[in-house]
């Protein structure tokens, strides 16, 4: 009980029984050394109530972790670290649990994690393992964030999730909520699996330096401004359905999209009110599967934009490819519009482009399907069709050239 001062590397070890450790305030270094912390249990729990490192920095935290050759199957809690943008309450590596882990919560005692250094949080493989127990920030000075095995809960309203590791990568597992919380996340490269589903996400964003890695879908909920944002380049993991469609969320991508190997991966994208955004190439290096974007509701009345698809060869040792190996079906019957720029659009199956009549406005525009610059569209020996709005050349020079 009471505030705990290291003034040396400290071990406490419960695990030759089912002791528990409990830490009723907060832990600090005793001075400018940073004395490294490791709490070993076995099936007991561990507790610490309090700030870690908010006055002065610990060394590496090891708690029941895998690094440290634990197997311990207790909880584990935790209530900030650092406890401000300013404040480093960890310098050294953090390792939490290990396959065996309960639970790790990050409590609503202290919402900031301030790190400078590798961290992993490791639980048994079952959902909802990883309690955000608070709206929470997870900062680390360009090293790893990673979760591992059990799935990541926002567990009750506003517990919204933001982890900025710079230049570090950030691993995710599934994630869900509890009522419309929102996650933010920059890093490196960002691996990311299931965000939502029904009502439990408002939106989300990644945003990575080196690119974003997607292993499963991604739903927002029934609310304004639930939108999707990647930054960075996308790749695809897996056969991916992003859908903001239960309100007026946008999907915006604003690098190119690939499949992550060779294996051709479909992408979904619905949308209702919201636009949809590519401001990169679509399968430049490893071409998708299936590309659909509001293709098969007649509320998705969103605008889409695209910037190519497919490689078009210019590069030096670089073949032109095709971007998709499967169909494409581009907007419906409500759709206001589609924008086609990038100039190169090369496609291996069967092409549907569909949008409404006009854009509805007053006077109505019924040319709204728009080529923004001189542009090759292609196939490989498969139909093209433009269904709805007329087809327009939208700037000079805009020649369009279609071949099957």
């Amino acid at each position: 009980n009471g505030p705990v001062v290291l003034t040396a590397a400290t071990t406490l070890d419960t695990s030759a029984n089912d002791g528990t450790i409990d830490i009723s305030s907060t832990i600090n270094s005793s001075d400018a050394t940073e004395d490294t912390l490791t709490l070993k249990s076995n099936g007991g729990s561990i507790t610490v109530h309090g700030l870690i490192g908010g006055v002065k920095d610990i060394g590496a935290l090891n708690i029941n972790s895998t690094a440290d050759s634990q197997t311990g199957a207790g909880a584990i809690t935790l209530n900030g670290v650092g406890g401000s943008s300013s404040q480093i309450g960890i310098t050294g590596a953090v390792n939490i649990g290990n396959n065996n882990t309960g639970s790790v919560t990050l409590a609503d005692g202290g919402t900031y994690y301030n790190l400078d250094g590798d961290a992993t949080i490791t639980t048994t493989n079952v959902a909802d393992k990883i309690i955000i127990g608070d709206a929470i920030t997870i900062k680390n000075a360009n090293h790893k964030v990673e979760f591992l095995r059990g799935g990541i809960t926002l567990n009750a309203d506003g517990h919204d999730l933001t982890i900025d590791a710079g230049t570090g990568a950030v691993t995710l597992t599934d994630i869900g909520g509890h009522s419309s919380e929102v996650i933010d996340i920059a890093g490196g490269t960002i691996t990311a699996a299931v965000i939502g589903n029904a009502d439990e996400i408002k939106s989300v964003k990644l945003d990575s330096s080196t690119k974003v890695v997607l292993g499963g879908n991604i739903t927002t909920s029934n609310t304004t401004g639930n939108n999707v944002d990647i930054d960075g380049p996308a790749e695809l993991a897996a056969n991916i359905t992003i859908s903001t469609k239960a309100n007026d969320g946008s999907i915006d991508f604003d690098g190119k999209i690939d499949s992550s190997d060779t294996n051709n991966r479909t992408l979904t994208l619905t949308t209702a009110g919201g636009n949809v955004s590519i401001g990169g190439l679509i399968g430049s290096t490893n071409d998708l599967g299936n590309l659909a974007i509001n293709n098969d509701e007649t509320g998705n009345t969103g605008t889409i934009a695209l910037s190519g698809i497919g490689n078009d060869g210019s590069a030096e040792g670089v073949s032109a490819a095709a971007g998709v190996t499967g169909t494409v079906d581009i907007g419906h019957t409500a759709t206001k519009g589609i924008d086609l720029s990038g100039g190169y659009y090369h496609i291996d199956g069967a092409t549907v482009l569909t949008t409404a009549a006009n854009d509805g406005a007053t006077p109505a525009n019924t040319d709204i399907i728009d080529f923004e610059a001189a542009t090759t569209f292609k196939t490989v020996g498969d139909d093209i069709s433009f269904v709805g709005g007329g087809i327009s050349a939208a700037a000079d020079g805009a020649n369009i050239t279609i071949t099957t």
